[in-house]
């Protein structure tokens, strides 16, 4: 259930905090996007700056944050009114890893790597000059 002033779909603090979960503290990529999730401020026309968190957080953070003089509001667990995410990660051996959010419907899928281009020019410093075409003869007797 949605607490007032409590919403949004697409939050750049939730893709901030899924990225900073998994480079920057390791965590699975899956676990990264599973782990409970809070939204802080106004959102999509509400009317409040409260700090929003899913029941997964612990009691005693949700005590000491109101003690904090934060106007705190809970919602349910794996409650979608705090946004979707899904990720997919290319890793330097070329395995593709993707995760879902069991808060939506979504899924993540991925394909194989491309393949490098054979007749790709080389990166080189400066301005690069492609080769022009070959002039031929056309309808000339």
């Amino acid at each position: 259930m949605r607490g007032k002033g409590f919403g949004g779909e697409g939050q750049p603090q939730t893709q901030a905090a899924v990225f900073t979960r998994h480079v920057a503290f390791g965590r699975p990529l899956q676990l990264a996007i599973t782990a409970p999730r809070w939204l802080w401020g106004r959102s999509w026309g509400e009317t409040t700056n409260a700090l929003c968190l899913e029941t997964r957080f612990g009691a005693e953070l949700v005590d000491d944050l109101r003690r904090a003089g934060h106007q705190v509001l809970l919602t349910q667990a794996y409650d979608n009114s705090v946004a979707h995410a899904g990720a997919l990660v290319l890793h330097p051996n070329g395995v593709i890893e993707g995760a879902n959010d069991p808060r939506s419907d979504g899924s993540a899928a991925g394909g194989n790597q491309p393949k490098p281009i054979p007749h790709a020019l080389p990166l080189t410093r400066g301005p690069v000059s492609e080769p022009k075409p070959e002039r031929t003869a056309v309808g000339r007797a």
